[in-house]
């Protein structure tokens, strides 16, 4: 197996692609008796993604800033300047639309993940439900607000209580 792939990835990763990757992954994997372990990969690919997620908005948002300063220029600037300053605007529009798309297919992923995540933890409640006599149940429950995860284990003194 070659860890270093540079050859594959000279230009970047086809995110899209590496996506549909793993949701097949998982969908493989959905019923493996340790729905925990594929949680916690689940988590660390979500994590990954909510990253591009970011980096993605701020560009885009970048983008945004410089559409309206070109607009603003086109505006202001006396018809011998402004034509330079229409063509500028015309490709940022489009970059901007590329961006745009972009970042709706990388919040909806994101989002659909959230959903395949809850699924699992649900799965994981239900054993833990079913099995009575198990030492230490586990809940891992996403902490949406800083991107981590909370994990919450259950002594058999908590169960007794």
């Amino acid at each position: 197996m070659k860890l270093y792939i540079r050859d594959e990835d000279r230009y970047g990763i086809d995110v899209k692609k590496w996506a549909w990757e793993h949701e097949a992954y998982m969908k493989q994997h959905e019923d493996d008796p340790d729905p925990e372990a594929l949680l916690r990969w689940h988590l660390a690919k979500t994590r990954e993604l909510q990253h591009e997620r970011l980096v993605h908005f701020l560009v885009t948002f970048l983008t945004v800033l410089a559409v309206m300063f070109d607009f603003a220029l086109v505006l202001f600037l006396p018809a011998s300047g402004s034509g330079i300053a229409a063509v500028v605007l015309i490709g940022l529009l489009v970059l901007l639309a590329c961006y745009m798309y972009h970042y709706f297919v990388l919040e909806n992923t994101v989002q659909h993940w959230y959903r395949i995540a809850d699924r699992l933890h649900d799965r994981i409640d239900a054993q833990h439900t079913s099995a009575p006599h198990a030492t230490e149940p586990l809940a891992v429950h996403p902490d949406r607000s800083s991107g981590g995860q909370c994990i919450i284990r259950m002594t058999d003194d908590d169960a007794s209580s």
